[in-house]
């Protein structure tokens, strides 16, 4: 009876403990709601808004910023994926007063971009990203590339080009712009159309003028006389494009400077595959240049040619890589075969540095050099014309150092030196002290020495010649053109 008692206490006391915990949530969900209420009047009285998330963005705004849950309120181009589902918050900035994403990699992957344009095959289209709006339509590709071009904003913007073909020529006088393809954009051109692409208007801030990127550039292939792209400004640089069946694949204006071409193929162009003759201080790394008519690469100036893949180039007059002039330039790491001349540096082309290309099985020579301080150094080639004044060292299959001992010589014998050219240089060390009881003398004949072998005069010291071939001799030759 007892347990029966103190278990019913016991279940009075939780059933008051509910009702009171019960008591209290509900007060305090009308405290809540009492102070929703005075937060919202608050609100409304002091900042003209109803909620906290009202205010926060109100206050964002006025630094530049904003947030929302949702920014995917228009596709940027037709069949873009569509993402209202998902959620997340998502900064945007106020740039000019327009509102400007800066952290969704889906809309933005790489940098805003400002405009998209694509075709339905008849007609172009230029879609405004952040206003959702098509602002430029036409059936010529070449105006609505310009307009958005042009229309960005100066500070610098992008263009992205869906796969398709659109034809030239395109003038775009901007500066600090990127225009990128998706694979499979192609810019063409036909007969008479000069250049597919030109670009003009330097960066006033000395950074990049212009970044050309993913594109395709298509000349006529039975004519082969439109060139693909013309630059016309500083700071530009053109990233993995394809140029192929045009008169010059890229050209520079005398205006042109600091240009790089960078991961590019360009190919089967009718004269130069690329001609920077007229422009100085640039940067040509890492690119395929392959069949051109003319030269593979023209520069002059200053220029940095790294890591490319040049050949048959140039047919039975030109070449792979012509410098003219060329001055402080290096020309380093390159793969040159199977064209006419692999590198010519001529007409004043002095103190270039080329070092640790790979030459061979070009038809005239490896290497032809006119001009004098050239450092030519750890290359591989075998053949070559160079002037005098130059530096040759530590090449491989162009030999101009070597060295050796020769045993059984007399007086009027050869040694086989086996360098590039007739030794400039010759030392000789006499490796017999005596001969039948008589100092040995032993000389380099120069006069007799030719492209093949040293010749050597040895004496007795008394000035007879010796004529038994009993004497050693320790050499060294070296050939500096």
């Amino acid at each position: 009876m007892k347990n029966c008692k103190t278990a019913l206490a016991a279940a009075v006391i939780l059933l008051l403990s509910i009702i009171a915990y019960q008591q209290n949530q509900i007060i305090q969900l009308q405290q809540n709601a009492d102070t929703e209420k005075l937060i919202e009047s608050y609100l409304t009285t002091h900042y003209g808004v109803a909620s906290i998330e009202e205010l926060i963005q109100k206050k964002l705004k006025e630094y530049g910023l904003h947030y929302t849950g949702n920014p995917f309120t228009t596709a940027l181009y037709p069949g873009q994926f569509q993402a209202e589902n998902i959620t997340g918050m998502h900064w945007y900035t106020y740039l000019g007063g327009v509102l400007q994403n800066i952290t969704d990699v889906l809309a933005y992957p790489e940098l805003p971009i400002n405009y998209v344009i694509w075709t339905n095959g008849t007609c172009y289209y230029a879609k405004n990203v952040t206003s959702g709006q098509v602002e430029f339509k036409s059936t010529n590709a070449s105006w609505v590339i310009e307009s958005a071009v042009e229309s960005l904003p100066t500070l610098g913007g992008k263009v992205y080009v869906k796969a398709g073909r659109y034809k030239g020529p395109i003038y775009i006088n901007k500066a600090n712009f990127i225009l990128e393809g998706e694979f499979g954009t192609v810019f063409y051109g036909e007969s008479g159309d000069g250049y597919i692409l030109t670009i003009e208007s330097d960066s006033p801030y000395r950074t990049i003028g212009a970044i050309i990127k993913n594109i395709h550039f298509e000349g006529p292939y039975d004519t082969k006389d439109v060139s693909g792209i013309r630059v016309a400004n500083k700071w530009t640089v053109i990233d993995n494009v394809v140029i192929y069946w045009c008169s010059y694949g890229i050209v520079t204006h005398t205006s042109a400077g600091v240009v790089t071409v960078v991961r590019s193929k360009i190919g089967e162009c009718s004269k130069n595959g690329i001609d920077f003759s007229s422009a100085g201080d640039s940067h040509i790394y890492f690119n395929e240049i392959y069949g051109n008519g003319y030269y593979g690469l023209y520069i002059t100036g200053h220029t940095f040619v790294i890591g490319n893949y040049i050949y048959q180039n140039g047919g039975n007059t030109y070449g792979g890589i012509n410098a003219y002039p060329s001055d402080e330039s290096i020309i380093a790491l390159n793969i040159v075969r199977d064209n006419y001349d692999g590198i010519r540096l001529v007409s004043g082309s002095d103190r270039n540095i080329i070092i640790g290309n790979l030459l061979f099985g070009n038809s005239h020579y490896d290497i032809i050099i006119t001009g004098s301080g050239n450092v030519i150094a750890n290359n591989y080639f075998s053949s070559a014309s160079i002037s005098s004044g130059n530096i040759v060292r530590g090449n491989s299959g162009y030999i101009t150092e070597n060295c050796g001992i020769a045993t059984g010589l007399a007086d009027g014998s050869y040694i086989a030196h086996g360098l590039a050219g007739t030794p400039t240089t010759v030392t000789l060390t006499c490796l017999n002290s005596t001969y039948d009881g008589v100092p040995v003398i032993v000389s380099w004949d120069k006069a007799n020495t030719n492209s093949t072998h040293i010749a050597v005069n040895i004496y007795w010291a008394n000035g007879t010649a010796i004529t038994n071939p009993v004497i050693a001799v320790s050499w060294r030759a070296e050939y500096q053109p």
